[in-house]
């Protein structure tokens, strides 16, 4: 949901009575003062939803999205501490060094959840020692299935069997089921299956509380998960329908994402295959009532 979830889909989401996401993206710059205007202006932002979220709802739980890489700032940390943020989502790995961060959040009721892009054989677990050491650490996995939006890998395993698996490799770890899903049907099938929770995406972006410009939605609408390419992002690729190509200068196509919300016709968007089962803008309220209808 990165630069779609704003304050506004926050209240909105809260209101339906699910827990909404807010991302603080990871920055890159081509040099340290350019990344530094960059993160200011991100956590700005940041800072400007979490006040509004938390004039609406000032006990409201929350989670915030961000990489590792950018947790060692001070006035962060603060701010996560400030507006309450009740659960913490790491999208890239965590290692030994940042163990000592997880205990403090945890004193501090924070919830901590890992991402998880790939399981088996070439996972991340497997190959990197201090990510295993962090895992008795977290409180709950958030598996993420190949036709989601944004990052994802592609392994040749559908999202169950992703599920199934992890699941005998931690059989008592909470695990939040992502990517691509967007039916009540699908939901049911996941937590029957004994997930904890399932978090969706793309059918939230294409709500009318979304800030993405709503002639662009329509036209994602009429979209189809077919007309999703994978675009660069730094050492890995994204799901994403792109209008027009965009400079790949700050890691995560933000520019190009940017562009794609505020514009009709212009950047990219990061959608799943959930697109396939949205034909209409509607209030977010409509849509999960019409997701936990059979749940």
């Amino acid at each position: 949901m990165n630069q779609v979830s704003d304050s506004k889909l926050a209240i909105a989401a809260h209101d339906a009575g699910i827990v909404p996401s807010l991302t603080m993206p990871f920055i890159i710059g081509k040099d340290s003062v350019q990344m530094k205007i960059n993160f200011d202006r991100a956590l700005s932002e940041l800072e400007k939803n979490l006040i509004e979220f938390r004039n609406h709802t000032p006990d409201g739980e929350i989670i915030l999205a961000l990489s590792p890489k950018i947790f060692n700032n001070n006035v962060l940390i603060e701010l996560i501490i400030k507006h309450k943020i009740s659960h913490i989502e790491f999208f890239e790995r965590l290692e030994q060094k940042d163990i000592l961060i997880i205990k403090i959040l945890k004193r501090l009721n924070i919830k901590i959840i890992q991402k998880y892009l790939t399981i088996g054989a070439t996972s991340i677990e497997e190959r990197n020692k201090s990510y295993v050491d962090a895992v008795p650490h977290i409180d709950a996995i958030s598996l993420k299935g190949p036709d989601g939006a944004s990052r994802v890998i592609n392994t040749n395993e559908s999202l169950m069997r992703r599920y199934e698996i992890l699941r005998k490799k931690l059989p008592t770890k909470p695990i939040i089921i992502s990517g691509g899903i967007s039916t009540s049907a699908e939901i049911k099938q996941y937590l029957d299956a004994g997930a904890t929770a399932v978090a969706l995406g793309t059918v939230f972006a294409l709500s009318e509380e979304s800030s993405i410009n709503r002639e662009k939605k329509l036209a994602l609408i009429n979209s189809s998960f077919n007309d999703v390419t994978k675009v660069k992002a730094g050492p890995m690729y994204q799901n994403a329908i792109v209008f027009t190509p965009t400079p790949d200068t700050d890691y995560n196509n933000s520019v190009g994402l940017v562009v794609g919300r505020d514009s009709a016709d212009k950047g990219l968007i990061f959608v799943g295959k959930g697109i396939d089962n949205v034909n209409a803008i509607k209030p977010v309220a409509q849509i999960v009532e019409e997701l936990t209808k059979d749940v």
